[in-house]
């Protein structure tokens, strides 16, 4: 297998039956903030707030309907903020911006089949399990409305 720190490190094709993955020391810091409870809070609320937002739409230009829909933007672009001041200072998430994946996960995604923030979290899995296969991501006009 290939392990690699920096992002391009495995950037040829692997050759037939070499893997490839990547350390990635950051993840640490998203991980962490994955399991903080004001991080879920905010993120239901969030959810939550866009479902509303969305759902209200189909009553404008109802004044009450468009009441309702300025003051949960407000509250939304608030729970941002707290959400965004959560990731690391400099930079936010690793990974993500918002709902997209970020470009450094995009390219990481293609030239690395597992990343970890420690090599030693590889101990934890048997030997012979060698094959990491992705989960398919929907693409918006796959979920079914």
């Amino acid at each position: 297998a290939v392990v690699s720190n920096a992002e391009y490190g495995g950037r040829a094709r692997p050759q037939r039956g070499w893997h490839t993955g990547a350390i990635i020391h950051e993840l640490d810091e998203d991980i962490r903030l994955l399991n903080d409870a004001s991080y879920h809070d905010n993120m239901y609320i969030l959810t939550e707030l866009n479902f509303l937002i969305n759902e209200m739409q189909r009553y404008l230009p109802d004044s009450a309907a468009l009441r309702f829909t300025e003051q949960w933007c407000t509250e939304r672009r608030e729970v941002r903020s707290a959400l965004l001041q959560l990731h690391q200072t400099k930079f936010g998430s690793t990974f993500r911006t918002h709902l997209t994946p970020t470009l450094f996960y995009r390219r990481l995604s293609r030239f690395a089949e597992i990343y970890t923030s420690d090599v030693t979290n590889l101990l934890h899995y048997h030997p012979h399990h060698y094959r990491f296969t992705p989960i398919r991501q929907k693409l918006p006009h796959e979920v079914q409305h």
